[in-house]
């Protein structure tokens, strides 16, 4: 993908972009080699009006924005990736949980179902030694364990359904965050960086990590 700043392609490293290398441009850096230059000025935008959310030349620095505060353009933008970098891993910390769980709530679902297929078995094996009017009980009791399962299974798939969810959202978070970064930052990044924040506390406040599920043995 393409460096917001310098336009040169380049790949997030292993450890998220707070890795990579922040391009910055001194005073005897090619006006070319800038994405960028003043209108009135004509001079280089490095440098970033933190009241107005807008880049600016060192002109405009001391003119229409005297008194203001602002900082170099390239410390706001490494500050930005920092700031969703982290909480990209916060995110892809909760998602591993929630398959590691996912995984486990499938386990759980075997022993039901193998917990039911015992009793189911016993049921008959017992049916098979009663009067006719023990055979009635029998299927009694196997309604019973079917419904014990049917109920049990639904209340995993109804468990299950809700980690996708929160996995789905917070991959489909993940993926917005460092497609964010592969073009250029937006006018106000420090906005676009509360505003990833903001989703991100919030996607981890909404999807807490549930305490471990086991299901109800069923007994008759």
């Amino acid at each position: 993908m393409p460096c917001p700043v310098c336009k040169t392609d380049f790949e997030i490293p292993p450890k998220g972009v707070a890795d990579l290398t922040v391009q910055t441009f001194d005073k005897e850096t090619p006006r070319s080699a800038a994405s960028e230059v003043c209108a009135e000025h004509g001079d280089l935008l490095r440098m970033y009006c933190l009241k107005c959310g807008v880049k600016v030349c060192s002109t405009c620095c001391f003119e229409a924005h005297s008194t203001h505060s602002y900082e170099r353009y390239d410390q706001v933008v490494e500050k930005f990736a920092r700031s969703i970098d982290d909480d990209v891993q916060q995110v892809t910390s909760r998602v591993e949980c929630f398959r590691v769980i996912a995984a486990q709530l499938e386990v759980e679902r075997n022993k039901l179902l193998d917990n039911a297929s015992a009793v189911e078995q016993d049921v008959r094996d017992k049916a098979q030694k009663v009067i006719e009017s023990a055979q009635r009980r029998m299927a009694d009791l196997l309604q019973e364990v079917q419904s014990l399962k049917s109920a049990a299974e639904k209340e995993i798939d109804t468990y299950s359904d809700s980690l996708q969810t929160a996995v789905t959202e917070m991959d489909s978070f993940r993926t917005r965050s460092l497609e964010l970064m592969s073009v250029s930052p937006p006018g106000d990044v420090r906005q676009a960086g509360k505003d990833v924040h903001d989703r991100a506390k919030e996607l981890l406040q909404t999807h807490v990590i549930p305490s471990e599920y086991h299901t109800v043995k069923i007994n008759l």
